[in-house]
């Protein structure tokens, strides 16, 4: 991601834009896993108080119970989603 695009990032969260999580962007598929990582933490940099950056932030201290819910969550919302043939809703 480059400089600017994560500027007009910036600016559309302080306006109270929308703002697509790396995943719901065009091409997210096409990447390489790298870069789906790195988009991810352009993401949560540029967005540290969405919901994906807290989870990530708490990852480490979760419980084994904790973490379960959340891969049954993450599991459910990817099959919605294929069954529709979108990708995930991101929430905020």
């Amino acid at each position: 991601m480059t400089a600017l695009q994560r500027r007009v990032l910036k600016l559309e969260t302080r306006l109270g834009m929308a703002v697509p999580a790396p995943w719901e962007l065009p091409g997210w598929e096409a990447l390489s896993e790298a870069a789906q990582l790195g988009a991810v933490e352009d993401y949560v940099a540029a967005h540290p108080h969405s919901r994906v950056a807290k989870l990530l932030r708490a990852l480490p201290t979760m419980t084994d119970d904790e973490l379960e819910t959340l891969q049954a969550e993450c599991e459910q919302a990817l099959a919605e989603a294929q069954a529709v043939g979108t990708p995930p809703a991101s929430r905020p």
